[in-house]
């Protein structure tokens, strides 16, 4: 059975490079990251309207010292044996070389052929997905896709569970009975898609969070400015 763990600091807490997408650039939100003590970092790709190149050749090395952990959430592609796969896995490999990857996230209901994701050299970890998908919502279907590999984790999106449904039982049951499996957190509120907690007040997603040791990750659409007072605010709830 899997206790909740109380053992909370700021360490724990980290940010999603896609809250801030619409207004900073990459480099510039790992360094406030950094400037803030913010150890925990999940990368995404984010190119801003005035930018083209691909935000993976973006990253140097300096950018991703001083992280404890650092994940990067894969693009939505028809993952399987095809050139769109090669080509992602060739440039993820090159990040990996740069600072080696914690954990990869994927999104399981593009999946053409899961096989592609045995033996690769980092964490792999399929995050549960909201009611505006077709699979992969439920426990049952996520259980099924993990017992393919023993080392695949799985990323527990409270916002997707409450969308799914509001009274968070589909967030405990995952934790019942894939707890042991879960390597990172999810976490934003709920009033549009992807809304800061500390305007929704809605404790009971952030309460729902049992094992806090795992990485959390914000993925709250906000401004910078407003970093701080997301981050305190999930704390304080947490720590009550």
């Amino acid at each position: 059975m899997l206790h909740d763990n109380l053992n909370l600091s700021n360490s724990q807490i980290g940010f999603s490079l896609g809250c801030f997408w619409q207004k900073s650039k990459p480099n510039e939100i790992l360094k406030f990251l950094q400037e803030k003590g913010i150890k925990i970092v999940e990368l995404k790709k984010i190119t801003p309207i005035d930018q083209v190149e691909d935000d993976l050749a973006m990253y140097r090395k300096e950018d991703l010292e001083g992280f404890s952990f650092l994940s990067y959430h894969a693009p939505v592609l028809p993952y399987g044996k095809n050139k769109e796969t090669e080509k992602f896995f060739s440039e993820i490999m090159l990040l990996h070389k740069l600072r080696p990857l914690d954990l990869l996230i994927v999104h399981p209901d593009s999946i053409q052929d899961s096989s592609i994701f045995n033996d690769l050299p980092f964490p792999i970890g399929f995050e549960n997905m909201d009611k505006n998908k077709k699979s992969h919502r439920t426990v049952a279907e996520m259980e099924k896709l993990l017992a393919q590999n023993s080392s695949w984790k799985l990323v527990l999106d409270v916002n997707h569970c409450f969308v799914n449904d509001p009274s968070m039982q589909l967030a405990h049951d995952f934790y019942s009975t894939l707890g042991d499996r879960i390597a990172e957190i999810h976490l934003s509120g709920f009033a549009k898609l992807h809304d800061p907690l500390f305007e929704t007040k809605q404790e009971l997603i952030i309460k729902s969070i049992r094992d806090k040791n795992i990485p959390i990750i914000i993925e709250s659409q906000m401004d910078l400015s407003q970093l701080l007072q997301e981050r305190n605010y999930v704390l304080e709830v947490l720590k009550n």
